[in-house]
């Protein structure tokens, strides 16, 4: 886990994503284990997130536990979810709804975010995955976004 750290800061990774390296690391090991291939899997993922991309995942998991849809279930990402997302996230970090859509796309990649089409408009349906979770159960992405901000 150390090597992996240390490769991706000598590597130039930013800063943001190495204090979620760290931070899903310190959450291994509090769970009790070191699963070292876990965190590489991970380091995989985080290694990849702009900033951009890792607020608007904090952002679309809060906004999904705070109050699911009637009949959705709690993962749905709904019109009113669709609009909260964008009312928290425009005009910053993202200048509007499209550069949201974008980046929630964007994170398909990483398999914490999946999309779907469906034929009304708008087509895209956004939501969290169970990996997603996982990974929250190991760091707060809000808790380091946080570190970050007074760290600046």
């Amino acid at each position: 886990m150390l090597f992996r750290y240390r490769r991706a800061a000598i590597d130039g990774m930013a800063r943001l994503n190495l204090r979620l390296f760290a931070a899903v690391a310190a959450g291994q090991i509090a769970r009790g284990g070191s699963a070292v291939d876990e965190f590489l899997g991970w380091a995989d993922i985080l290694a990849t997130l702009r900033r951009e991309e890792l607020i608007l995942l904090a952002t679309l998991h809060r906004i999904e536990q705070a109050k699911p849809p009637p009949g959705s279930g709690p993962s749905a990402f709904s019109d009113p979810a669709r609009a909260a997302l964008t009312r928290a996230l425009v005009p910053d970090p993202f200048a509007s709804a499209g550069d949201v859509a974008a980046a929630a796309d964007a994170c398909t990649r990483t398999g914490l975010v999946v999309v779907t089409r469906r034929p009304a408009d708008p087509p895209l349906v956004f939501r969290t995955t169970p990996c997603l979770a996982a990974l929250l159960a190991l760091a707060s992405i809000e808790g380091v976004l946080g570190r970050e901000r007074q760290a600046h």
